[in-house]
């Protein structure tokens, strides 16, 4: 009983984080950035305001644009991840000098050793999030790569639903807190077992409804936050802020009978939990921001 309380305690915790997080508009996690175009440069946290600078980032420093076609990533997902592919394969086709990633797919850990400029992405599907780490972990255990590598265990939207089995709100928010605690020790443990990976982060994507859902997601893309601002060895691919503010800047944020939770903007969806077109290059913007932010820090 002890121990429940304990972990409920968390979860409250991390839900008051939130709140404060969205009352100062973020800026615990944008304190990095220059956000003037002239002289902007991506840190290692990357979220929506990175999307409408790295066009021109990567256009004026055509050295980092080389850095990066010597990265090669490991990706982990599932339909999510595969919107975001469609989204990088489209900014490929219509700029390969600057969106240089190539897509190479794989049913477990690519055969070695893997080249730059190439993203070898794994759909593994939607087990249970447990597995999921399990799997990447097994798969880097047998990655070969010739030069820096990159690699990337993003949770789906659905993985929240395993939380919601409480008999209270604030039961499946210790879960969503616990959540968080194993995919945060899964990629330290990680960090610490292969120091010459890069390690990304990513928060877990939004839906356009279901505020009770958002909420909890809410507290683990709040954990996930705190884990990468504190810890400057890591880099974040903020996924669920990119996915609430709109093109103008404005943030999606419900105003919920117990407390604020982000939505996804429905101009990115094509069902309310998967990205269309727009929402697809979006994404893939931010993602080579994050690429762009590792490149600049070697």
């Amino acid at each position: 009983m002890h121990i429940k309380k304990v972990a409920i305690t968390v979860a409250v915790i991390l839900l008051l984080a939130a709140i404060l997080c969205f009352a100062a508009g973020r800026q615990l996690l944008t304190s990095e950035k220059d956000l003037d175009s002239t002289t902007y440069a991506p840190a290692r946290i990357i979220n929506h305001e990175d999307v409408a600078y790295i066009h021109s980032f990567l256009t004026q420093n055509p050295n980092i644009v080389a850095a990066v076609n010597g990265q090669t990533w490991f990706f982990t997902h599932a339909s999510v991840g595969g919107n975001i592919l469609k989204g990088l394969s489209a900014l490929n086709r219509k700029e390969p000098e600057l969106y240089v990633f190539l897509q190479q797919a794989s049913a477990g850990a690519p055969a070695g050793p893997l080249t730059g400029g190439t993203i070898y992405e794994y759909a593994r599907g939607n087990p249970a999030p447990a597995e999921k780490l399990t799997i990447f972990e097994n798969c880097l255990a047998q990655i070969t790569a010739g030069g820096q590598l990159v690699a990337i265990n993003k949770f789906c939207y659905i993985d929240i639903l395993p939380c919601m089995g409480g008999e209270t709100l604030e039961d499946n928010m210790a879960g969503a807190a616990l959540l968080a605690q194993s995919y945060i020790t899964s990629m330290r443990n990680l960090q610490t077992l292969y120091p010459n990976v890069v390690f990304v982060y990513t928060t877990m994507p939004l839906t356009v409804q279901n505020e009770t859902e958002n909420i909890l997601r809410q507290c683990f893309n709040a954990a996930i936050r705190t884990h990468c601002e504190n810890d400057e060895t890591t880099f974040l691919f903020d996924i669920a802020d990119i996915e609430s503010y709109n093109a103008a800047g404005q943030g999606g944020i419900s105003g919920g009978q117990v407390a604020p939770a982000a939505y996804m903007q429905s101009e990115y969806s094509s069902d309310g939990g998967h990205l269309n077109t727009r929402g697809q290059k979006r994404l893939a913007k931010g993602w080579y921001a994050i690429a762009a932010a590792i490149a600049l820090q070697g």
